[in-house]
């Protein structure tokens, strides 16, 4: 069964609901400034990310949206386009990913994390960009609910 925008969009705003959601820096896509909504409107619809939904910001100039296609992160000048159902793998640690021989669990410090690594199943590596605490988890938690119903269709 093929799930509409508004049906994706209306799943990422419930699970984020779930998580205490709206935080100072991480919060609905339409309750940015207009000003600053029209610059990432051309970006998302030039990307086709579908409807954008969350906004993240992050340290610097460094952003994620949350789409009900694509994710997008980084900068204006630098930015990654993420379908989820291109995802192979996640990584709190960010990038580079640890070898299958490595163990991170005990280097992983959980408070500090703000990059959530990502690999697509063609092997490219990226990150997605928020701040550390609970917008980091929250983000971490709705992009996997979002890489299983991109598989479910």
């Amino acid at each position: 069964m093929v799930k509409s925008d508004q049906f994706i969009s209306d799943r990422i705003i419930w699970r984020a609901e779930q998580h205490e959601f709206p935080y100072e820096t991480a919060f609905l896509y339409s309750k940015l400034p207009e000003s600053e909504k029209q610059i990432y409107d051309q970006l998302a619809h030039s990307n086709e990310i579908g409807i954008p939904v969350l906004f993240f910001k992050a340290n610097g100039h460094k952003w994620t949206i949350l789409g009900t296609r694509k994710v997008i992160s980084g900068t204006m000048d630098n930015y990654v386009t993420i379908d989820y159902s291109q995802i192979e793998d996640t990584n709190p640690g960010g990038i580079p990913f640890p070898s299958d021989d490595e163990d991170t669990d005990d280097e992983i410090d959980k408070e500090a994390l703000n990059e959530l690594g990502v690999k697509e199943f063609n092997g490219k590596e990226s990150s997605l960009c928020t701040m550390n605490g609970p917008e980091f988890y929250m983000l971490y938690n709705i992009l996997l609910v979002l890489m299983n119903m991109s598989r479910e269709n």
